[in-house]
């Protein structure tokens, strides 16, 4: 299993959708790195999301269609 370090929080998409999940940011000092870094990739992974009464899911999310992200803890 590989290492993780959880950061909770919900997104909003730029056509509404509210996501709240974890994404792994054992590779960044902050969760805002991964929407900041140059090298960072152009999908998020959220894992545990719930989105549209469905929870538990895997999403990969282009951060072109983040409007804002929201830590949770």
């Amino acid at each position: 299993m590989h290492p993780t370090k959880e950061s909770p929080c919900k997104i909003k998409l730029k056509d509404g959708t509210i996501i709240n999940g974890v994404i792994n940011t054992i590779q960044y000092e902050r969760l805002s790195d991964i929407f900041t870094k140059p090298n960072s990739p152009d999908f998020v992974i959220l894992y545990k999301a719930t989105t549209k009464g469905v929870s538990g899911k895997i999403l990969f999310v282009n951060k072109s269609d983040i409007s804002w992200v929201e830590p949770e803890d």
